[in-house]
């Protein structure tokens, strides 16, 4: 990364991830100081021909400010050290009501996410600030949460992520 923010889409990388909005937004921010990981497995049939066209293309062109690794995570183990890296977590997905463990990997590594203002993960995050929820396909919100997640961490101590880790816990 090169001592450059790290934001991480993590995990099965399919349409609904928001992988091409991510994609987007590496293209938009290439010479800026942000460097983009994609790790997970990569749903190709969740694509149609010519949005696998353009991400074919940008893979293939090894753009500077972005890591591509297409396959399953082998463990978990690994899964956390991709987790802890990062300094952001994209999580913005498409029309999904549901939650994801990555809010609780988020917790656990105390890393702030961009999701979806919509739905569960939405109010997850503005319960306990995790991140930042912002309207689904608005790159120009996603930009901007980005940005604003990545600056000194003054407001990162106002973050409840033990609170979520703690609501979460195998314990409980």
């Amino acid at each position: 990364a090169a001592g450059r923010k790290i934001v991480g889409l993590l995990g099965s990388l399919d349409r609904r991830k928001g992988l091409l909005n991510l994609l987007d937004i590496a293209q938009q921010l290439a010479s800026q100081n942000y460097f983009f990981v994609f790790a997970g497995k990569f749903g190709r049939n969740s694509f149609t021909a010519q949005q696998l066209a353009k991400i074919d293309s940008v893979v293939s062109a090894k753009p500077d400010n972005c890591f591509f690794y297409f396959e399953r995570i082998p463990n978990e183990a690994q899964f956390n050290a991709l987790v802890n890296i990062c300094d952001v977590l994209f999580a913005v997905y498409t029309n999904f009501p549901y939650s994801s463990n990555i809010l609780t990997k988020a917790a656990l590594f105390s890393k702030p996410l961009i999701v979806s203002n919509k739905f569960c993960m939405g109010e997850r995050v503005r319960k306990f600030n995790l991140g930042i929820a912002v309207d689904e396909g608005d790159i120009n919100q996603y930009i901007n949460a980005l940005q604003q997640l990545c600056q000194p961490a003054n407001e990162r101590e106002q973050r409840n992520f033990a609170a979520y880790r703690q609501l979460h816990s195998l314990d409980r």
